[in-house]
Formats: structure tokens, sequence, C-alpha cells
């Protein structure tokens, strides 16, 4: 990967060259003479491969969409051998294909990215949950512990693109100084170093998985209530799992995604990306799940807890508070049929297990599309042997 994590910021076109075998902190530090920034992951060790191409939730959500819809060119190599570059006149489909569809249609070795003009600071808090959303801002909240279920932590990531946030009332963080946190690290900063103290409270493992769902913002009081009750659900699930094993650790996080989001990114390149998200069922929540744990002896438990909390929750966000739409959902724009399916789905191809049905979750106009797709450019199945979300 050494050979191809390079980052060239093409400042006469708008944007930059960046490997695949790249970090995003690199690419940050790299871009930050130019006094530009790129829409990628939110921490310093993530890389920019796999990310990429199966969505890429960022701090920029709001104003860009996602990672993938800011890709301009790819250059792949693809199964008969050859090296293309693909973009909306050269493979249009596969263009589209790779925005969100994940490793199943060639090696991506170069992502062309469109570059935003970024000022040196920067406000990041890290300390609770957002009620408003601004589409300069971002945030996610992230719970967890270990065995002792006595101790346990709520960390929010609070991002606002600016030199500072409104004051007043307009400060879509209020809620966050009136909680009184135990820790505040409010700070003005640049991006690169924001993203490299994201990683700060992350303990190396060994053995580690992400796992997780959709779940709807649902209006008025109901949003918040079904958040706590799979944090309820999630947190009685691991301590039974831990019974008291010192060396498993668990975290839940919820990651807004404004309906403003999911329309931002088709603004970029004017192609859509196919992760089925749909605007006019409202705002949705990704639910993440990350567990660690060190001795091989506990890999069947933690990956059956991870498959038995996303089933609770998706049982959860189809029963609870029937009828109640998603904040911000346009009456109308979905069928009551079509609202059940949004209210767990789509899956962040980002934040699943290869056993949960990311492909059926982006719908089946998405799906066939990309089966299509992966048939045509890989029809003897070369890809599908490294694994992977497979579409045939």
């Amino acid at each position: 990967m050494d050979l191809i994590e390079g980052v060239q910021n093409v400042a006469d076109k708008g944007y930059a060259v960046v490997g695949s075998g790249a970090r995003w902190v690199d690419v940050y530090k790299a871009l930050e003479p130019h006094g530009v920034t790129v829409v990628g992951g939110r921490f310093a060790s993530i890389g920019v491969g796999g990310l990429a191409v199966g969505g890429g939730i960022s701090y920029f959500n709001g104003l860009h969409g996602m990672a993938c819809d800011n890709v301009l060119n790819y250059e792949v190599v693809l199964a008969d051998g050859t090296i293309a570059n693909v973009n909306q006149t050269s493979k249009p489909d596969l263009f589209r294909a790779l925005k969100g569809g994940g490793n199943q249609f060639g090696i991506v070795t170069r992502f062309s990215l469109k570059t935003y003009r970024q000022t040196t600071q920067i406000f990041n808090a890290t300390q609770a949950f957002i009620d408003a959303y601004d589409p300069l801002s971002h945030m996610y909240l992230s719970m967890g512990g270990g065995s002792n279920p006595q101790l346990s932590f709520i960390n929010v990531y609070v991002f606002y693109n600016a030199s500072s946030p409104p004051t007043g009332d307009a400060n879509p963080f209020a809620a966050f100084y009136a909680a009184e946190p135990i820790a505040d690290t409010t700070s003005t900063q640049n991006y690169s170093t924001l993203i490299t103290s994201n990683n700060n409270g992350n303990t190396p493992q060994k053995r580690w998985l992400i796992g997780g769902h959709t779940f709807p913002n649902l209006a008025g009081p109901y949003g918040a209530d079904l958040y706590l009750k799979q944090w309820q659900a999630f947190r009685d699930m691991a301590n039974a799992t831990a019974a008291g094993d010192q060396d498993l650790l668990f975290s839940m996080v919820l990651v807004p995604v404004p309906e403003l989001a999911m329309r931002a990114g088709e603004n970029v390149t004017g192609v859509k990306n196919v992760l089925g998200l749909e605007p006019g069922a409202g705002d949705a929540v990704w639910i993440d799940y990350t567990l660690a744990w060190l001795d091989v002896k506990d890999d069947n438990k933690m990956i059956d807890f991870t498959e038995r909390i996303s089933k609770v929750g998706d049982e959860l966000a189809t029963t609870f508070a029937p009828g109640v739409p998603g904040t911000n959902a346009i009456p109308g724009a979905v069928t009551a049929k079509e609202a059940e399916f949004y209210r767990t789905n789509p899956r962040c191809m980002n934040y699943a297990l290869l056993v949960q049905p990311v492909q059926s979750s982006y719908g089946k106009k998405n799906e066939k599309f990309l089966k299509r797709v992966q048939r045509r450019y890989d029809p003897d199945g070369l890809w599908r042997k490294n694994g992977g979300f497979l579409w045939y």
C-alpha cells in the first residue's frame, strides 16, 4: 500500500489526487498548507479506500454529502487487468456504482477528490448530544463501557465548520454546556489536529468488529425515547455478555444523517450515490456497535452479540411509535410501505457486518443496478473471491 498512499493537490482544477492506501490524517496534513481540505474520515487511523467506496461519513456531510459523493474520478484496476479512469463521461455506470457500492467492481488505486477552501481554524467540541441541526455542524454520540455496569461513558463529538459557532440561542451546542460534562475539550484547532485527537481515546486491540443498523429520527419526544430504549437493551445485553470479563469492551454510537446531508452530495457531481438514502422519509440515524476483546475464545460470543443487538434494534425501530414520521419528512413523498422500509434502511456499509443485509437495504432499484454493473465489469467473479458485500 506504500506505493499508493500519495497526496497531490491540483489547485487549478479544484481537486486532490489521493492514493487509496493513504490514511485520512495524512491527506488532511498534506492539503493544509494549500488551504484546502476534502470530505473524508473523522479518525486519524482510517484508510481512504474502504471508507470512500463504502459511503464515507465526514464532518462535512451537511455541506457536501458523503465522501463518495465528492469523488470526481477513480483510477481503477479492472478484472481484465486494464487500468481505467472512471468518471461521469468514462464508464458512468461504474462511476455511480463506486459511490457507495463497495469493493466488488475493481481495485481503486487513486481517487480524485473535490477540494474545498478551509480556514486553518475550526471549532471542535467533545461534550454532549445535539438537538438542533445546522449544515455547518456535525456530531455523533458514543456510549459504552466494560464489564463493570457502574462504569460507563458518554462522549459526543461535535464539529462546527467555522472559527466559532454562533452565540446565544443560535448556538447549536448550547444544550451541551448546560449538561455540565465531566470533561470539556472545546477548542479551536486545525482539521488534522482534530482528527488525530479523535483517536486519543481508542485502545488498540488485536480483535474487534463493527456492526450496525438504521433508526429513524422520530418527530416529537419519540426519537429520544427510541434511542434510550435501544441503549438500555444494549447496556443490559453487554453486561450479561461480559459477565465480569475485564477484557471485553462495548460501545454504541449514534450518527445523525439529516435529510439535508442526503441531498447535499448529489449537488457535487449531479450523480446520485447508490446508498439508498431517501430525504423524503426524513432524518435518519446510523447506529454503530464497536466491540473489542483480547482472546480468540471470545470471537463467536462477540459476533453473536452484535447480530443479536442489531436484531433487537430492527424490531424496536419497526414497532416503536407506529405512524410517527421522521423529523423533516415530506408529507406524501413516500408511501406508507416505503416509510416502514426506511425506518430500518438503508444500512451504512462502513458500519455493517458481512452477514447483515446491506445489499437489500439500498432498495430494490439500487440493488438491481449494482448487480448489473458487477456482472458487466467482473463477469467471471474475480473480485468476489476476496469477499466483501457481494452483489450477485
